[in-house]
């Protein structure tokens, strides 16, 4: 399973890919919510993890345009 990890703070965003990693998973991370809608709309993962406060686009606007095209991404929301 490929997992998409969108955290601007890239201190938790390496250590979210560390424990997905340890659990046998693939991770990539962006750090910005425009680069992270760009990857999540590729279709090559099957979950994201995804921040709410983003430089460019936020994390709510950014789940909207994900929800409209891919009903099948799992998604782990990070409040």
């Amino acid at each position: 399973m490929r997992v998409l990890i969108i955290e601007d703070e890239p201190r938790l965003a390496g250590t979210l890919a560390d424990i997905v990693e340890d659990m046998g998973y693939t991770t990539a991370i962006r750090h910005d919510g425009n680069q992270g809608l760009d990857e999540a709309l590729s279709g090559i993962y099957e979950a994201i993890v995804l921040d709410v406060m983003l430089p460019g686009l936020n994390g709510f606007d950014l789940l909207k345009t994900i929800q409209s095209g891919q009903n099948t991404l799992k998604r782990l929301f990070l409040c």
